[in-house]
């Protein structure tokens, strides 16, 4: 354990970068908050290159990401934005959107959407009412 002059150990660093590498001097534990805009992020990674990610960035959204060895490949994605809006999303080994698990815009109800190959197949209903029928989408309702 590293000791002060004082031969005390130390209790606090203070750094905007932290890496820790493994025995064999492979990077293993990121931490990084160098954005000037407020992001930051700690990743971890396990022998075989996948990772866990721990982020928040500029706008406020703050997320865990889990890929495996491949980053354009197999992932999951944990968020909530600023406005505490949360979702999960799944990626198969290809980077193909298999699910969608979040909050739909402009409404209190979450959706559910499934991807097949990549492709949108199935959804739960969306929270948005329909217009009625003298109505056309976005016509002003004020009389």
């Amino acid at each position: 354990m590293k000791k002060s002059k004082e031969g005390k150990p130390l209790k606090h660093i203070k750094a905007h970068t932290i890496t820790l590498v493994d025995a064999r001097g492979e990077p293993r534990i990121m931490m990084d908050a160098t954005d000037k805009d407020g992001g930051a992020f700690i990743i971890l990674t396990g022998k075989d290159g996948q990772r866990i990610t721990i982020s928040s960035d500029a706008d406020g959204m703050i997320g865990i990401h889990v890929d495996g060895r491949e980053l354009v490949g197999g992932r999951v994605n944990i968020i909530v934005t600023k406005d505490d809006e949360a979702g999960i999303s799944i990626m198969d080994k290809s980077g193909r959107l298999g699910i969608i698990l979040a909050e739909e815009p402009g409404t209190a109800t979450h959706r559910l959407l499934l991807f097949q190959n990549g492709r949108h197949f199935w959804n739960t209903p969306s929270g948005k009412k329909p217009p009625q029928k003298n109505e056309s989408p976005g016509a002003d309702q004020t009389m």
